[in-house]
C-alpha cells in the first residue's frame, strides 16, 4: 500500500491562508514509487517532483511555496551535503523536510514520519515552549532529578552573552525558514569555541551532578565516511542502556567525568558507552541538553531520530535526553535518554 502525502493535513503549515499558494513534494527517487499525493482543497496547486539540487533550489526561490522534501539516499546524504539550497528560500516560501539518511530509516517506518506530519500539534508546542521559558528565565537553572536512584543533576543558565545557544525544534512552520520533521523538543548546546573542536578549547554547559540513562538511545551518522554496519553495531552495543541496566552519568562543567552501571557492575551499555569516549574524548562534553515535548507520537522500534521528539514522561512535563558529538565534526551524534527524570524549575 503506498504513502499518501496528504498536503491539507500538514499541521505546521495551517497557520497561513494556503488559497493563494501552491504546495510541492521532493522526493528522493528510490522511494518516489512508495508514495502518492492527495488532491489539495486548500492549496492553489500542489504536485510531486523528484528531489535533485538544482532543481530544489530554484524552486525554493519561488515565490508563495509550501515544500515538503523527503530524502532517502542510500549512498551519499545528497541534501546534506548540498546545503546551499536553503540559504536562497525566498521569504515568502517555506520548507518542512523529513530527513531519513542519519539513521537510515527502513522503508516500512516511513508511514510513521509522514504521519507525523499530520499528528503534532503546533500549537500546544508553541504554548509548552513559551511556558518553559517563561519559567526558566524566572528561575535562571533546571533540576534534573530521579527519585528512584536518588540522583540529581543541575543545568544553570550562562550569563556570559554567546556562551550557549537554544534551539526549538517545533511550532508553526515560519515564512523563509526550513522546519525538520518529526519535530518537537527544545534543546540549548554550548556556543563552539575552536570550530575543530578541539577538546581543550570548548565551550561546555553549566551541567553539573549525576544522571541515570535508561535509554532509548539513537545513534546518528555523521556525513563524514562511515560504514552503515559499524553505526548499526554501535546502535546495538548502547541498546545494553536500558530499564533493566541503567547507566549513572557522573558530569562537571557539562563533561562526563564517570560512567558507572547502576546494579554496581560493567554492562553491556557501560562498556560500549565507555569505548566511545575514549575512542574520542569530544564524546565527553555534553553538546545537547535536550527536552522532548511531542505529546502526539510514540516510540518506534530501533535507531530511529523520530524517537528523540517523544514525550513519554509520566507527568507529561518533557523527556531528557544528552546529545554527545556534533554533526558534522564528529562521525556520529548519539541521543541517550533518561525516562523517570522529573524535570524541575528551581
Amino acid at each position: 500500500m503506498k504513502i499518501r502525502i496528504d498536503p491539507d493535513k500538514i499541521r505546521s503549515f495551517q497557520n497561513i491562508d494556503r488559497s493563494e499558494r501552491r504546495f510541492c513534494c521532493l522526493l528522493s527517487r528510490d522511494i518516489l514509487e512508495r508514495f502518492d499525493l492527495c488532491h489539495s482543497h486548500c492549496y492553489l496547486h500542489s504536485e510531486v517532483q523528484v528531489f535533485e539540487s538544482s532543481a530544489a533550489r530554484l524552486l525554493l526561490q519561488e515565490k508563495n511555496y509550501d515544500v515538503l522534501v523527503i530524502v532517502n539516499d542510500g549512498s551519499l546524504p545528497v541534501i546534506q551535503r548540498d546545503a546551499p539550497i536553503w540559504k536562497g528560500m525566498d521569504r515568502t516560501t517555506r520548507a518542512i523536510e523529513i530527513p531519513l539518511f542519519s539513521t537510515g530509516v527502513p522503508p516500512e517506518f516511513l508511514p510513521q514520519y509522514v504521519e507525523s506530519l499530520y499528528l503534532t500539534n503546533p500549537q500546544d508546542f508553541d504554548e509548552r515552549v513559551d511556558s518553559f521559558f517563561s519559567k526558566l528565565e524566572v528561575s535562571g537553572q533546571l533540576r534534573f532529578v530521579n527519585r528512584t536512584c536518588e540522583t540529581e543533576l543541575v543545568y544553570r543558565c550562562a550569563t556570559e552573552v554567546g556562551r550557549e545557544r537554544w534551539l526549538e525544534v517545533g511550532g508553526y512552520a515560519e515564512l523563509g525558514v526550513k522546519q525538520s520533521y518529526p519535530c518537537g523538543e527544545i534543546e540549548v548546546s554550548p556556543a563552539t569555541i575552536d570550530r575543530t573542536i578541539a577538546f581543550d578549547a570548548q565551550g561546555t554547559l553549566k551541567l553539573d551532578g549525576e544522571l541515570i540513562l535508561n535509554g532509548p538511545n539513537i545513534v546518528n551518522a555523521g556525513y563524514l565516511p562511515f560504514v552503515r554496519s559499524s553505526q548499526c553495531r554501535i546502535f546495538e552495543g548502547l541498546s545494553g542502556i536500558d530499564a533493566a541496566a541503567p547507566v549513572r552519568l557522573t558530569i562537571g562543567n557539562g563533561i562526563i567525568r564517570s560512567i558507572d552501571g547502576v546494579r554496581g557492575r560493567p554492562t553491556q551499555g557501560v562498556r560500549m558507552l565507555e569505548s566511545i569516549l575514549n575512542m574520542d574524548d569530544r564524546y565527553s562534553i555534553v553538546h545537547e541538553l535536550g527536552v522532548s515535548l511531542n505529546r502526539e507520537l510514540a516510540r518506534l522500534p530501533g535507531n530511529h531520530s523520530y524517537n528523540e521528539m517523544v514525550d513519554d514522561s509520566e507527568d507529561r512535563q518533557g523527556t531528557l535526553h544528552l546529545g554527545l558529538g556534533l554533526l558534522p565534526i564528529t562521525q556520529y551524534h548519539f541521543d541517550l535518554f533518561s525516562r523517570g527524570t522529573n524535570i524541575g524549575f528551581a
